[in-house]
């Protein structure tokens, strides 16, 4: 794998992990009867943060 794939999975990986830890902080507070801390918005976020990743790999 290049350098630049690599660096594409890394940022993939990263924002993943980033949306995993929004899910858990939202579900921690539903548990304790808090509003989310992560909306709509903040998820949009990182969808487009992953598509503009997909746009850069495909441009090469």
């Amino acid at each position: 794998m290049e350098p630049h794939h690599i660096a594409y999975v890394a940022q993939i990986a990263a924002s993943l992990a980033r949306v995993a830890g929004m899910q858990a902080e939202n579900q921690r507070r539903a548990a304790v009867g808090q509003s989310p801390a992560y909306v709509e918005s903040d998820f949009k976020n990182e969808a487009d943060n992953l598509e503009h990743i997909a746009a850069a790999a495909r441009l090469g």
